[in-house]
């Protein structure tokens, strides 16, 4: 499967939302599709026919200095989750590999405020409950 880095803009409404679900002009909170996917939606006439002013692009096609900004702390962000469950943990533990999952969230930008954030790891050395501080 492709990766989700495509944007759908529809000429005079915005960005699509993901899961086709509304629009938006901030490109922070524009749903991200496959190739295969963007290309599908945004030819709702068949690949000959009209678009409806609808376009579609990879992600860094579509300039934004803010979301460009936001990716840069969100990978460092990322980057340092992920060498802290490198150098502080052992690889196979629970808690690496829920911080490496976290990254990969992060990294991605799926996880934000209008998502489920991920479930707490389950709890380790004899815990009964959930770890403080997740």
């Amino acid at each position: 499967m492709s990766e989700r880095k495509y944007l759908i803009h529809k000429r005079g409404r915005g960005f699509y939302r993901p899961n086709s679900s509304g629009y938006t002009d901030n490109k922070l909170q524009a749903g991200r599709y496959t190739f295969e996917e963007a290309r599908s939606i945004s030819h709702p006439n068949g690949l000959d026919g009209p678009r409806d002013g609808m376009i579609y692009g990879h992600e860094d096609t579509f300039k934004c200095p803010l979301f460009d900004t936001v990716q840069a702390e969100r990978n460092r962000i990322a980057d340092d989750l992920e060498a802290s469950a490198k150098q502080h943990m052992h690889p196979d533990s629970t808690i690496a590999a829920y911080l490496k999952q976290k990254a990969e969230a992060i990294r991605s930008g799926a996880f934000g405020a209008d998502q489920t954030p991920p479930k707490s790891p389950p709890p380790t050395d004899g815990q009964t409950g959930p770890r403080p501080g997740y």
